[in-house]
């Protein structure tokens, strides 16, 4: 059953998040593909090779022409494989001024589907419920709370459990998480949840979520960071896996709050029919934009500068 506030956010004419770049996709190749190199994104000038990372404008990825997951290294072990191998190393750390704990407000900027609507099924991530843990229930603007700590290591690292614990409840307010725990697989979360069924009465389901990809790079003399990650989730009851790349952008906004931009694409799997037609290309692309509040200090000042990778 497709939620039918997906379909309508699809035909509102909002305005979308034009104004700058916000995503980040991971190899400069993929980018040459699409315009022959940085110069055709302007704005991006201060992005130095030999960097991995490349800036995509949304309004290109908007067209479904320019990002697709083929000949991506994560493609092969992420959508066509039944059980990625574990991240080698942690995921992307975080700039330092993102520690602490947060007061997020959302809304939604878009929703498209870029290959158009014979490609949606109930299927596709975002179009049930809880399909996308970073994002459960399309086109609710919920407030939330978000943490980000600092590790042994030194750097700062969300918690993918905690956080897909508080977005579910917060974008589904009658689903209750029962148990979410970061395996010692790098990069897994396993979550069970209790919430409303399709036929009627609550029901205990659970998903295992695995990143296959986490890149992000610091701009901006140390203001704004991209990262891309890229997920495979099993909705287990439901027999449903997905496979969707989630791109988020964080931008200090005056001294103390954050500006985070967010868009996820969702793809096919090799097993859907139109998988081959829609060429590694999303189906369908989910814009936020959140804001940022911190509950507990004030944001660092004694953060570096430096445009930084990881």
């Amino acid at each position: 059953m497709m939620h039918t506030h997906i379909v309508a956010w699809a035909c509102l004419a909002v305005t979308p998040m034009l104004t700058e770049a916000t995503a980040v996709v991971a190899r400069r190749a993929l980018l040459a593909g699409v315009c022959g190199g940085l110069s055709c994104c302007p704005g991006w000038r201060e992005v130095r090779p030999p960097s991995v990372l490349a800036m995509v404008e949304p309004e290109a990825v908007r067209g479904g022409t320019a990002l697709s997951s083929w000949g991506q290294p994560w493609s092969n072990t992420c959508a066509w494989s039944s059980n990625p191998p574990p991240l080698k190393a942690a995921a992307a750390s975080l700039p330092c001024w993102l520690e602490g704990s947060w007061h997020v407000q959302s809304s939604i900027q878009d929703v498209t589907f870029p290959l158009g609507r014979k490609f949606i099924s109930d299927t596709v991530p975002g179009v049930r419920m809880a399909s996308i843990l970073m994002l459960p229930n399309v086109g609710n603007t919920p407030n939330f709370d978000v943490s980000f700590i600092r590790g042994r290591d030194g750097a700062v690292y969300g918690d993918q459990s905690a956080r897909a614990q508080a977005l579910l409840e917060a974008f589904w307010p009658q689903a209750r998480v029962v148990s979410a725990e970061q395996t010692a697989q790098i990069g897994r979360t396993l979550l069970w949840y209790e919430a409303p069924s399709r036929r009627g009465g609550r029901k205990q389901q659970s998903v295992d979520l695995r990143m296959c990809s986490s890149e992000g790079q610091l701009l901006s003399q140390g203001r704004r960071y991209f990262a891309q990650q890229v997920f495979q989730q099993d909705n287990v009851e439901q027999g449903v896996r997905g496979y969707y790349m989630v791109l988020d952008s964080f931008e200090r906004d005056g001294e103390h709050k954050v500006r985070w931009t967010q868009r996820i694409a969702a793809f096919l799997q090799p097993t859907d029919s139109l998988y081959m037609d829609a060429l590694g290309k999303p189906v369908a692309l989910y814009d936020y934009v959140y804001t940022m509040s911190p509950l507990d200090r004030q944001a660092s000042k004694s953060c570096g500068t430096k445009d930084t990778m990881s």
